[in-house]
């Protein structure tokens, strides 16, 4: 492991990456850190093909269950891009209807 200190931790988007997985809205896939030991281990959901791609989710659990449109403005702030997976592709011809409570706490997040 690579230690780095410095200018660089204060920087946007720095972080513990793993370098084989991408973002998925129905994951296979789940980081854990077990007895808190500085240690991502990363743990298969269900049964992964080999040669399919290995996809955690980079929202909470109560982010993924948010619209469509929801968590597209989520990742593309904080992480950057435009979700294609298998959920937002599904749900792409849906109204990008955004519920009250959504709306309250992306107003709460902008104060």
């Amino acid at each position: 492991m690579i230690s780095v200190s410095g200018t660089f931790l204060d920087c946007e988007g720095s972080g513990l990456y793993l370098l084989q997985s991408n973002h998925s809205c129905i994951p296979n896939a789940e980081i854990t850190f077990p007895n808190n030991n500085h240690k991502l281990v990363l743990v298969a959901k269900e049964n992964i093909s080999q040669g399919e791609e290995i996809c955690t989710c980079y929202l909470s659990e109560c982010d993924v269950s948010r619209s469509r449109h929801s968590r597209q403005k989520f990742l593309k702030e904080n992480y950057l891009f435009t979700c294609g997976c298998v959920k937002c592709l599904s749900e792409a011809d849906q109204a990008d209807v955004t519920s009250e409570e959504e709306e309250e706490d992306e107003e709460n997040d902008m104060e």
